[in-house]
């Protein structure tokens, strides 16, 4: 998924915090926050690459955002060595799990944009 990051700031810098609250997992949040939140590009940029990164997921899914994949069903942490890490959650999880699914993501930004592209792997386990 491309997008425009500044659509998100101006959104956020416009509304404050609520975009986030609708589009990060409660285990995103505190990242958002560290970063600055709303005010700050770093915050914007985290809300944008979520953003990317979960539109992604759903497009992989074949269903987009709405009632099977919703944002608050996926979270993107970093690993310890900094790495993007995609998780599912809910419902969700489950549906993963019982199809044998693994998600993978990667975040890149230039300018203005955000990409993320999201890989589903069938790992075979079921």
């Amino acid at each position: 998924d491309l997008l425009n990051a500044s659509r998100i700031a101006e959104s956020l810098i416009q509304h404050g915090d609520r975009l986030a609250r609708r589009v990060l997992h409660a285990d995103e949040i505190a990242e958002y926050l560290r970063r600055g939140g709303a005010g700050d590009v770093r915050g914007q940029r985290y809300v944008a690459a979520r953003f990317a990164a979960k539109e992604a997921f759903s497009k992989a899914w074949g269903t987009g955002i709405g009632a099977a994949v919703s944002f608050h069903a996926i979270s993107v942490l970093n690993a310890g060595n900094g790495a993007p890490v995609l998780q599912t959650h809910g419902q969700l999880q489950a549906a993963m799990d019982a199809r044998g699914l693994r998600a993978w993501v990667t975040l890149s930004d230039e300018g203005d944009f955000v990409v993320a592209h999201v890989l589903l792997e069938q790992t075979g386990q079921r």
